[in-house]
Parts: C-alpha cells; structure tokens; sequence
C-alpha cells in the first residue's frame, strides 16, 4: 500500500491562528491551488517561511494524480511564433529558481517551461 494513500487531509485542519499563504477552500471539502497563494507561498519562502502542513500535502497529492494521469513522453505543441524555456537543473538553488521567474516570467500556459 502506497503511503500517499494513508493521509486523511481531513486530519489536518488549517487552524485559524494561522498566518501564512492559504489556498482557497475549507478543511472538510479540501482545498485549491490558484496563483494567488502560489505567488504568497514563493514570497513566504523568500523569507524562509514554512507553509501549513495540510497546505504541503494538498500540494504533493494533487501533483502526484497528475504525473500519474500523464505518459511518460509527452509532445508539447509550441506555436510559430511561441516561446519554450527549458531550464537545466538548478540542483535546488531556489533563489536561482526565483531570479530565472523574474528574467523571464512564471511558468503558464502562456509561458511553458521544461526543466531537466
């Protein structure tokens, strides 16, 4: 049994004396991730500041369902007058991570990224 699937996020409530980024949502129905608490959550980080836990496992679990909805090879259509940022390895240098954002904006639909 994969341990992902022995969190019970209901276990976790977001209590309500707490200060940082919060997604849209509630404890019994669960939560979603926008842009909103992505930007709060980098700028939280900047200061090295921890998200919620239960805001840390909606994270890991959505991103989980999704890699297992995708092939292992994917084509990305790029238009011809599009762009594509591939982005090598940043071996978990964040304020790089960050400064590459800022050159060239976040990561969209608009503006896709590959990282190795």
């Amino acid at each position: 049994i994969p341990v992902s699937s022995t969190i019970v996020l209901e276990d976790m409530p977001v209590e309500d004396n707490y200060k940082g980024p919060r997604m849209k949502g509630n404890n019994q129905d669960g939560y979603t991730i926008d842009l909103d608490f992505i930007k709060e959550m980098l700028e939280a980080f900047k200061e090295q500041k921890l998200i919620h836990r239960r805001f840390a496992y909606e994270i890991i679990l959505k991103a989980q369902a999704l890699f297992k909805e995708q092939p292992s090879l994917v084509d990305i259509p790029v238009a011809d007058d599009g762009h594509f940022t591939v982005c090598g390895d940043v071996h978990g240098q964040y304020y790089d991570l960050l400064n590459i954002w800022e050159l060239n904006g976040l990561p969209s639909e608009s503006n896709p990224y590959l990282f190795n």
